[in-house]
């Protein structure tokens, strides 16, 4: 074989590692579906399956948990999508060919969480190139990341949060590569901002689309005598990520508010979407013990505690074995000198 083909595809050990890697994942999957499994992992799975498979048209795309009827016979649906849309529908779509067998439904919604599992591994791997850490490096990293115990436990989860994760690591890319560069491309971060805003878990977006242009501020150079003030200019114009970033979680959630308010005939103030923000802001007081337990004087301090533990845990692992190869490396080259 050609020398140089030979060290191409020598290169493309990473991309051998990643197919090897994703066919465990979907291989892995367990084909049964436990239905008494006590916990998050279950009726969170539940209530997000149901609030994407009722994102119908019918009603504007965006769902909700439940139907419920009243003792006068009037429906009355239940907590509704406080995320923008979008990813609920595609869900809706791309699951409905398997709704006619639960355990198959439930199981290919697995699957599509393990695609997004997979693709954000390569997302993140794909940053750390971009941030020139070497192949070795980045591989690692990724790797150890993703055998944490409580990714492992949790990345087949359907949930709203693993395609807004894979969407901040799409928006780093585009920062590091379209973005910090000579000549900067504005609509690369515009249109990835837009995107990462409307995957759900907006806030982070929208701190984000604050704290970039002043970051960059603080080291932007200032264009040489007789040069052209061009190629500055789009890094100061990532200041036009705030107002739309904002804006489009405003609009997407003013969407779903009014949605809510029609079907259920209610003020847009008792909506579900408009309680659960102010009850997670502090505006409206909720007690009981499983309240008490997340509040910092009960058990929410051990509790990180405990999560942190587990997910560094294999890190801390492999740090000492690491150290222990020397170690013996070192005291064997001593003997035998």
């Amino acid at each position: 074989m050609n020398p140089i083909m030979m060290q191409k595809l020598s290169r493309q050990w990473p991309m051998v590692i990643a197919l090897i890697i994703a066919l465990i994942v979907f291989l892995s999957e367990p084909a049964l579906v436990d239905f008494f499994q006590k916990g998050h992992l279950n009726y969170v799975s539940l209530d997000s399956l149901a609030i994407a498979n009722h994102s119908s048209f019918d009603y504007g795309g965006v769902g909700y948990g439940c139907e419920e009827t009243d003792n006068l016979g009037r429906n009355y649906f239940n907590y509704f999508n406080r995320y923008p849309l979008f990813f609920a529908v595609l869900s809706r779509l791309v699951l409905q060919p398997f709704f006619g067998d639960v355990v198959a439904w439930l199981y290919a919604a697995r699957q599509w969480m393990n695609v997004i599992f997979i693709a954000t591994g390569l997302v993140f791997w794909l940053l750390l190139r971009a941030l020139h850490f070497s192949r070795v490096v980045a591989t690692a990293s990724v790797l150890l990341t993703l055998s944490a115990p409580v990714v492992l436990k949790y990345h087949s989860m359907f949930h709203f949060d693993q395609p807004a994760l894979l969407a901040y690591g799409l928006l780093l890319v585009v920062v590091v590569r379209k973005l910090i560069r000579p000549q900067p491309s504005l609509r690369w971060y515009l249109g990835m901002l837009f995107v990462a805003a409307m995957s759900g878990r907006s806030a982070v977006v929208l701190i984000f689309s604050l704290v970039l242009p002043v970051v960059l501020a603080s080291w932007s150079p200032s264009p040489a005598q007789g040069e052209s003030e061009v190629k500055v200019r789009p890094i100061r114009g990532t200041w036009a990520g705030v107002p739309l970033a904002f804006g489009s979680v405003g609009v997407a959630t003013a969407y779903n508010v009014a949605w809510e308010a029609r079907l259920n005939q209610v003020p847009w103030q008792s909506t579900s979407v408009v309680q659960s923000a102010l009850l997670r802001l502090g505006f409206i007081e909720m007690s009981g013990r499983h309240v008490e337990r997340t509040r910092w004087s009960g058990s929410a301090i051990p509790k990180i505690l405990s999560y942190l533990f587990q997910y560094i845990y294999p890190l801390i692992v492999v740090v000492l074995l690491l150290i222990i190869i020397c170690i013996v490396v070192q005291r064997f080259q001593c003997l035998t000198r």
